[in-house]
């Protein structure tokens, strides 16, 4: 069966054709697969031919599937025994993995993954998610929080990747340089602004480029106008990108585990295009 998680999510479980993932994944384009069934232990994963007979499916496929059907995925879950193969082929194409070192019982799987994905709905990183399911284990008296592994694609930070914005009302701020809204950038480019947090503190100012983290503004300068040392500021080689088109986001993270994307002071709009000649 193929169900939906605020259109972010695809579940695959065991019993279902090997034909059906790339149908899901066309048709709602998730951010999110989970995997809930069977794996072996010589790594391939369990499902069913159009005879309803077992189809082993191998590390290598898998890769190659999720290559070409990556899309808006970020996070692949395989709730499965001794998926720990499998999930570092799917890793060089997948921000993040997560699978199991291996084999889990039917109720460690469900705790973990129950713990896991209600940490995403409230707004948490996938590595906070993974931290509170393997937590969820310890609390329950099930001995298998070491058994689940989570891996990040070259580049890719799960502290950093959010699947849901959270309801953010208390933080505040602009930025407010550079790049304006369709400015022409050269060389190196000094980017600022300032940011609060109401009933907390903030924890770090990550930057953007093209839905790449790409790494945390310095923060804590003075700004009298926000009323303390409020301000960040982050410098940018241009010339390590590509001539042409690109979009920032400066995402603030509270001590709390909240986040918020900051708009721009010039159209209030978070994600700012510009373009980079050098």
């Amino acid at each position: 069966m193929v169900s939906q998680f605020c259109r972010k999510f695809v579940k695959v479980q065991a019993e279902d054709r090997c034909r059906i993932y790339p149908k899901s994944n066309n048709e709602y384009k998730p951010q999110i697969v989970h995997f809930s069934g069977h794996g072996s232990s010589s790594g391939e994963i369990i499902l069913a031919d159009n005879s309803d007979r077992s189809k082993p499916i191998s590390a290598k496929a898998l890769k190659a599937l999720f290559h070409t059907l990556k899309d808006n995925i970020q996070v692949v879950v395989l709730n499965a025994c001794h998926s720990e193969v499998q999930s570092r082929a799917i890793v060089e194409v997948i921000d993040c993995v997560i699978g199991m070192k291996t084999a889990i019982g039917d109720q460690a799987a469900i705790v973990f993954a129950s713990s896991f994905y209600r940490a995403i709905g409230f707004g948490r990183s996938v590595q906070q998610a993974f931290e509170q399911g393997k937590t969820a284990l310890l609390l329950e008296g099930i001995p298998e929080e070491k058994t689940p592994i989570l891996l990040a694609r070259q580049g890719a930070n799960p502290s950093q990747i959010f699947l849901v914005e959270p309801q953010v009302s208390l933080i505040y701020g602009y930025f407010d340089s550079p790049p304006y809204p369709g400015a022409t950038l050269q060389d190196t480019v000094q980017i600022w602004g300032w940011t609060n947090v109401e009933g907390s503190n903030v924890s770090q100012v990550g930057v953007w480029i093209d839905n790449t983290f790409r790494g945390n503004a310095i923060y804590g300068t003075p700004r009298p106008e926000a009323g303390g040392n409020y301000g960040f500021y982050w410098d940018w080689d241009t010339t390590q990108y590509k001539n042409g088109a690109h979009i920032i986001e400066i995402r603030v993270v509270a001590a709390n585990g909240k986040s918020a994307l900051l708009p721009s002071a010039v159209n209030r709009k978070s994600r700012i295009k510009f373009q980079i000649e050098n």
